[in-house]
C-alpha cells in the first residue's frame, strides 16, 4: 500500500499467527456444524429468555446506585433506624380554603389510618394540641395584625353569632349595600364573589363551602398546605399503596369540583414514577434502535440473507445477556436498564464488520465458504481487539462506588463478551446454511463527496495533524467550563405530579431540600442548633425546642386583651339556625334587589351585579320547586355559607384561651417524630437561598458538613452523590485509558501504532467537552457512564482502521476508502442509531445519556477518519487520486 503503513497484522505476528489459528479452527468447527450450532443457540437463548422473564427485577431505589458503605450512605442508613417513618412514604399535599384544607386532612387521615395496608399515618402541625396552640406559633408582628383584624370584624361577627341564619347573613350584607354608616369588616367583592361561587356549585348540586377564616383573618391557623404523612406496610406493595391512596381520594370526593386539591409526592411516588419512565424509554428506545439497525444494516449489506442472520445473532446475544444479568447482578437499576440499547449499538457493530468483509471476499473471488473462514480466522482477530477494548470501558466502572453504574459496566461489559461469541460462532453458523445470493455481494461505489472528504487527510495530512492540534487546544481550554449537575432531580421526567409538587415546595418555606442531624441528647442538640443557626447559609434549624413557643408571655397577653374585646363574639359551641323558608328566602331576595341597585365603584358594582343575578337565578328555580324541596335547597345553601362558621368560633374560642406551653406538654405524637426511640434528637436544618441552583446547594451542604460531618438529607446527599459520581467517572477514565493503552502496547507492539490510535481519542474527548460547553450539556449521575464507554467504543474503530492499513493490498492508499471504512461507517450507524433512540425517553438522565454518546459517536468517528490516516503517512508530500475501489 503506497504511502501507508502496511503488512502488519493488528497484533504481534506471535500473538496474532496464535489468535488467528484458533479463531480458523474454531470457525471450521462452527462451519461443520452448523445446523447443531444453530439448534444449540436456539436452546440457549429460550431457556435465558424464560428465565429472565420469570426472574428479573428492577430496583428503582436511588439510593442504591451508590455503595452503601460509603460514610454518608451510612449517615442516611443511621438517620432511617433512628426515624424509620421518615424513610418511603407517600406524602398528600392538601390545598384549599383553610377550613376545607383542615376537613380533607382529617377525613384522609382516619380514613387511610382504618386500612391495615398502611402502618403509619400522620400530619404534621395538626391535632388538637396545635388547634389549642396556633396562636401562640404565629409570630408578633402577624398576632398583632390577627388581633387588629378580630378587633374590626368584632361587630360584624358579634351580629352573625347572635343570628347564625341565612336570614342574618344575607340581612348584613343587605344593610351594607344600603344604609349609610353601616360597612363590613372587609371589602364588599371579598365575600360578594364567593358567596356567588358558593351559591352557584348549591344550585348545581355541589357543596363548595364559605371560608370565613380567610374572610375574617389574615392567616391561615394551620399554615397554609396541609401534609399527610403515609408509610405503607409490608402487606402491600408501593404501587399498589398509590393506587390505594388515589382510590381512597376520589372516593371522598376530594377534588376540583368540591373546592380541594390533593396531589402526591414523597420517595414512593417519585420513584415510581421514574422507573415507569425508565422502563417505558428502555423499550421505545430498544425498539426504535431495533427497527433502526435493521434498516441501516440492509444498506449496508445489501442482503437480506445477511440482514436476517446479523439481527438473529444480535438478539439472540441480546437474551443471553439478560439472563446474565439475572444470574450475575439478579437485578436491573434506573441505569442498568439502559443495557438493551447499548448492547444492540455496540454487539452489532460486530456482525456488520463480519458481514461487510465476508462481502468483499466474496466479491474477490473466494467462495462462500471459505470467504466465511478467512473472514472469522484472519478479521476475526481485529474484533477480538476491538471487544477487549470495549469490556475494559465499561468494566472499568466495576471497582468504583457508583454501584448503579458498576452493575451496568458488569452487565454491558459481559454482553459485549456474549456479542463477539454469537458474532463468532452463531452468525457464521447462519451464513453457513443460508449463504447470501452472489449479486448481493457486489460492492457499493462511495458517493463523490464522500470520496473526496475521505481523501482529504491523504492529499493534506500536514494541514490536518496541524488542525487537529489546534482543535485539541481548543478543547483543552474548556476543560475548566464542563460542568456536572448535582441535583439528581433534574434527571427525573417531567410532567409528574410527584416532581411537580417536589418543585413547588422547593420554592417555599415547606421546601423538602433541607439537611437533617441526629444529636445525642438535647444539650448536644442545643449546641449544634446555635452553631448552625450562625451559619450565614442556614435559613431555619427546628428541634423539639422549636416547638415550644417563643415570646408566650408577650403572645398571652395579647390573647387575653383579644378575649376581652371579642366577648360573647366568639362563642365556643355556636349553633346554626333551622332553615325558616319564608324569613330566608325573603332576606334573599331583598339581598338580590339591593346589589341589583349598589352604586359603589365600578368594580365592587360589577361584583353586586353578578351576586344579583346569581340569587336571581336560584330564587327562580327554587320558587319553582315543591315545598319541601325549597326546604332543601334553603339546608344545602346554609351548609355551604354557614357551616365552616361554627368550627371557626371553636377554634378560636379554644385559642383565645391558649396557657404557656412547655417541653413536657408537647404531645407524645410529636415527640416521637423528633426524639428517636433509643433518645437521639433530631435537627431539621432548612438553607437560606434557593438550594435547586448548584451553586447555592454546594454552599448550603458544605457549610453543614463543616459544623456537623454526620449529617444527612437530600443536599448533602446530592453534593456528596455527585462527587462520589465524578471521583468514580475520574477513576473508570482514567483506568480505562491506562489499560487500553496497556492493553495496544501488549497485542500491537508497536509504541507508534498505539499513539496514532490514541490521538483521535484524546482529540475526540477535548472536543467533546467543548460541544458540551457550547451546548450547556452538563455530566450527570446518568451519562458520566458515556466516557468511558465512547474511550472503548473509539478505539474499536481505530482498531480497524489500522488492522486494514496492516493488511492492504498495493493499490489500497487510504484504509478508510474501503470495505472496512465502509463497515466502520455502517456499523458506526447503526451504533450512533442506537444512542440516539435513547433520547427518545422521557426519562431526562436517558435523554442526556443517549445525546452524550451520539455527539461523542459522531466526534470519536470523525476524528478516527480524518485525523488517523494522516498519521499513518509515510510521505506526505505526494497526492492520491479522487477515486479507488
Amino acid at each position: 500500500m503506497r504511502g501507508i503503513l502496511s503488512n502488519r497484522p493488528p497484533m504481534s505476528s506471535h500473538t496474532a499467527a496464535i489468535v488467528t489459528r484458533v479463531l480458523t479452527a474454531w470457525t471450521l468447527a462452527v462451519q461443520r456444524n452448523a445446523g447443531a450450532v444453530v439448534i444449540a443457540f436456539a436452546v440457549l437463548t429460550g431457556g435465558a429468555g424464560w428465565y429472565a422473564a420469570t426472574h428479573l427485577q428492577v430496583d428503582a431505589d436511588p439510593s442504591s446506585l451508590l455503595s452503601p458503605d460509603l460514610p454518608w450512605r451510612k449517615a442516611e442508613a443511621a438517620y432511617s433506624k433512628a426515624f424509620p417513618d421518615s424513610d418511603k412514604t407517600i406524602v398528600a399535599v392538601i390545598e384549599a380554603a383553610p377550613e376545607q384544607a383542615d376537613d380533607a386532612l382529617q377525613r384522609l387521615s382516619a380514613t387511610l389510618a382504618a386500612q391495615p395496608e398502611f402502618a403509619k399515618v400522620f400530619s404534621l402541625g395538626s391535632g388538637e394540641f396545635f388547634e389549642r396552640n396556633a396562636l401562640l406559633y404565629l409570630d408578633a408582628e402577624q398576632l398583632d395584625g390577627l388581633s387588629t383584624a378580630l378587633e374590626t370584624a368584632q361587630p360584624f361577627l358579634g351580629r352573625l353569632t347572635a343570628d347564625p341564619s341565612l336570614a342574618g347573613l344575607f340581612g348584613l350584607l343587605q344593610q351594607a349595600m344600603t344604609q349609610p354608616g353601616a360597612s363590613l369588616p372587609f371589602e364588599l367583592s371579598t365575600i360578594t364573589d364567593p358567596i356567588s361561587k358558593t351559591v352557584n356549585a348549591a344550585d348545581a348540586g355541589q357543596n363548595l363551602p364559605l371560608s370565613w377564616q380567610s374572610l375574617v383573618m389574615p392567616v391561615d391557623l394551620s399554615g397554609g398546605k396541609r401534609f399527610l404523612m403515609i408509610k405503607p406496610s409490608d402487606k402491600i406493595e408501593d404501587r399498589a399503596a398509590v393506587l390505594k391512596v388515589r382510590s381512597t381520594i376520589a372516593s371522598l370526593q376530594l377534588d376540583a369540583a368540591h373546592g380541594v386539591r390533593v396531589r402526591l409526592t414523597g420517595s414512593i411516588p417519585m420513584w415510581l414514577d421514574e422507573m415507569d419512565a425508565a422502563f417505558d424509554g428502555a423499550i421505545l428506545s430498544g425498539l426504535a434502535s431495533l427497527i433502526l439497525v435493521a434498516g441501516f444494516l440492509y444498506a449496508g449489506l445489501r442482503s437480506l440473507n445477511l440482514v436476517l442472520s446479523c439481527l438473529v445473532a444480535l438478539i439472540s446475544g441480546l437474551i443471553l445477556t439478560a439472563g446474565f444479568a439475572v444470574i450475575g447482578v439478579g437485578r436491573l437499576n434506573l441505569i442498568s436498564i439502559a443495557f438493551a440499547t447499548l448492547y444492540i449499538g455496540i454487539a452489532i457493530d460486530y456482525g456488520v464488520q463480519f458481514g461487510m468483509r465476508y462481502r468483499e471476499l466474496v466479491a474477490g473471488g473466494l467462495s462462500s465458504h471459505n470467504a466465511l473462514t478467512e473472514t472469522g480466522g484472519k478479521f476475526g482477530e481485529a474484533l477480538v481487539l476491538c471487544a477487549l477494548a470495549t469490556l475494559v470501558g465499561f468494566y472499568a466502572f466495576i471497582p468504583t462506588s457508583y454501584r448503579g453504574v458498576a452493575e451496568l459496566g458488569v452487565i454491558a461489559g459481559t454482553g459485549i463478551l456474549i456479542g463477539l461469541f454469537t458474532s463468532l460462532t452463531l452468525l457464521p453458523a447462519l451464513i453457513e446454511k443460508w449463504p447470501p445470493k452472489a449479486d448481493s455481494t457486489k460492492p457499493t461505489p462511495l458517493p463523490q463527496a464522500l470520496t473526496w472528504l475521505g481523501n482529504l487527510p491523504i492529499r493534506h495530512p500536514r494541514g490536518t495533524r496541524r488542525t487537529a492540534l489546534v482543535l485539541a487546544l481548543i478543547g483543552l481550554a474548556t476543560l475548566p467550563w464542563v460542568r456536572f449537575d448535582y441535583n439528581p432531580m433534574h434527571l427525573k421526567p417531567p410532567h409528574t405530579e410527584s416532581l411537580e409538587v417536589f418543585e413547588d415546595l422547593a420554592k417555599g418555606p415547606e421546601s423538602p431540600l433541607s439537611a437533617s442531624l441526629l444529636a445525642p441528647s438535647a444539650e448536644q442538640a442545643a449546641q449544634l442548633s446555635k452553631k448552625l443557626n450562625a451559619l450565614p447559609e442556614v435559613g431555619r434549624v427546628l428541634s423539639l425546642e422549636s416547638f415550644v413557643p417563643a415570646q408566650q408571655d408577650d403572645k398571652l397577653m395579647t390573647l387575653d386583651s383579644l378575649n376581652l374585646s371579642l366577648g360573647v363574639s366568639v362563642p365556643e359551641n355556636l349553633e346554626l339556625k333551622p332553615v325558616d323558608p319564608v324569613r330566608d328566602i325573603a332576606a334573599i331576595t331583598a339581598l338580590r334587589d339591593a346589589a341589583r341597585g349598589y352604586g359603589g365603584d365600578a368594580s365592587t358594582k360589577a361584583a353586586a351585579t353578578h351576586l344579583a343575578d346569581t340569587l336571581d337565578t336560584w330564587l327562580k328555580k327554587t320558587a319553582a320547586a315543591p315545598i319541601v324541596e325549597q326546604t332543601t335547597r334553603l339546608s344545602l345553601l346554609s351548609d355551604a355559607l354557614l357551616g365552616a362558621m361554627p368550627k371557626l368560633m371553636r377554634r378560636l374560642h379554644n385559642s383565645l384561651s391558649a396557657t404557656p406551653v412547655t417541653l413536657a406538654d408537647l404531645p407524645a405524637d410529636l415527640r416521637r417524630q423528633w426524639v428517636s426511640a433509643d433518645g437521639q434528637y433530631r435537627l431539621d436544618i432548612s438553607p437560606k437561598e434557593n438550594v435547586n441552583e448548584d451553586e447555592a446547594l454546594i454552599r448550603f451542604a458544605d457549610a453543614v458538613q463543616t459544623v456537623a460531618p454526620q449529617s444527612t438529607g437530600a443536599p448533602v446527599a446530592y453534593v456528596a452523590g455527585a462527587r462520589t459520581v465524578m471521583g468514580a467517572f475520574a477513576q473508570a477514565f482514567t483506568g480505562a485509558f491506562i489499560l487500553i493503552t496497556i492493553l495496544l502496547l501488549v497485542l500491537l507492539r508497536s509504541f507508534k501504532d498505539t499513539i496514532r490510535t490514541l490521538v483521535p481519542l484524546v482529540l475526540g474527548s477535548l472536543l467533546l467537552a467543548a460541544v458540551s460547553v457550547v451546548i450547556n450539556l452538563q455530566l450527570n449521575f446518568a451519562n458520566v457512564i458515556a466516557l468511558p464507554l465512547l474511550l472503548g467504543i473509539g478505539v474499536d474503530i481505530g482498531i480497524v482502521i489500522l488492522w486494514r492499513a496492516r493488511n492492504a493490498t498495493a493499490d489500497e492508499s487510504n484504509p478508510v476508502m474501503t470495505s472496512t471504512g465502509a463497515a466502520v461507517a455502517i456499523s458506526a450507524l447503526t451504533t450512533l442509531t442506537s444512542f440516539a433512540s435513547l433520547m427518545l425517553s422521557v426519562h431526562r438522565g436517558m435523554f442526556s445519556m443517549g445525546l452524550l454518546l451520539t455527539v461523542g459517536l459522531l466526534l470519536y468517528l470523525a476524528c478516527t477518519f480524518l485525523v488517523l490516516p494522516s498519521l499513518l503517512v509515510k510521505t506526505p508530500h505526494k497526492s492520491v487520486p479522487e477515486k479507488q475501489n
